[in-house]
């Protein structure tokens, strides 16, 4: 996960907690109102978002799991579709639905989800709901899961314009993926219109640092980083990719010179002031000619995971 995605993680975080306040509000008017049993649905799906945004930050870089997903989603859910049904006021915990879908879900999760679930909640609304008072509830819906996408979508091209305008990662300093997938481009070009070989190193940073802060966690990557860069040649570049794994493009070099550069590499990681990167993951990869650019990032991820 690069630090453009901790960052959009400690804001959505923030906005749980301001949505667990108005949660909180609602608890109260539940009691007043005399309506328990919905203030008790509301307090527990208060009471999960504050510890899942709590935990986003103090569990490192690890996620929290998936297990908000199988409580505050479900329940604000089956409280709209009930709602829905029933044809009372539990609908509107429908519009807080699309909100945490958004949140809690990846972009392309979201958008699946949403969708599917309105044209189930449409079909209960209509089928339940007077004509009158179906109108400002399905218009209400549909500005909420409208806004919720838009947010999303919003965000989501936000991150991918900023990683094609900077190519450079600015935690390690070193080239992004975006410039990885470019400069890799040109020098598969290059091989296969002078029968050349390319070689590609790849170098997985330790399991165990997942466990650490943001901070931390960054910190030591920019050490990493520097260690790599003081093994490449001219010739060598070396890219963070988006999953954290590093790649070093080493053209003009054989399999043996690769060989020995990962050897290198190996030597300087030896007497790191950090004992875990003598294990180090890492491997060779080699370009087959007509292959795709997203296929080699695929086939270096593999190979990793194979190591």
């Amino acid at each position: 996960m690069n630090s453009d995605h901790m960052k959009l993680h400690r804001v959505k975080g923030t906005y749980l907690l301001l949505i667990a306040a108005g949660l909180g509000l609602l608890v109260i008017l539940d009691i007043v109102s005399g309506q328990g049993q919905q203030a008790l649905m509301t307090l527990a799906c208060a009471v999960v978002l504050v510890v899942y945004a709590l935990l986003m930050p103090l569990r490192g870089r690890r996620p929290p799991g998936v297990w908000p997903l199988l409580t505050a989603l479900p329940l604000t859910a089956g409280a709209g579709f009930y709602g829905a049904i029933s044809a009372d006021l539990s609908v509107i915990w429908s519009f807080l639905f699309c909100g945490l879908a958004v949140f809690l879900l990846s972009f392309r999760q979201a958008c699946l989800l949403i969708p599917l679930y309105s044209l189930v909640w449409l079909i209960a609304v209509l089928g339940n709901f007077p004509a009158m008072a179906a109108a400002p509830v399905i218009f209400t819906y549909s500005i909420c899961a409208v806004l919720a996408l838009s947010y999303a979508w919003v965000n989501e091209t936000n991150l991918r314009n900023l990683s094609a305008v900077a190519n450079t990662d600015p935690v390690t300093m070193v080239y992004n993926q975006y410039q990885f997938t470019l400069d890799l481009g040109r020098e598969m070009t290059r091989a296969e219109r002078l029968m050349d070989e390319l070689y590609l190193v790849g170098v997985r940073p330790p399991q165990i640092w997942n466990d650490l802060g943001a901070d931390d966690y960054e910190r030591r990557l920019n050490y990493l980083a520097g260690q790599l860069r003081s093994c490449l040649k001219k010739t060598d570049t070396c890219y963070r990719l988006d999953s954290d794994d590093f790649v070093l493009l080493t053209p003009h070099s054989s399999a043996e010179e690769t060989d020995v550069f990962m050897t290198k590499v190996s030597e300087v990681l030896a007497h790191s002031e950090y004992s875990e990167l003598q294990r180090l993951k890492m491997c060779r990869t080699s370009h087959v000619p007509g292959e795709e650019v997203d296929a080699m990032v695929q086939k270096i991820g593999e190979s990793l995971n194979a190591v």
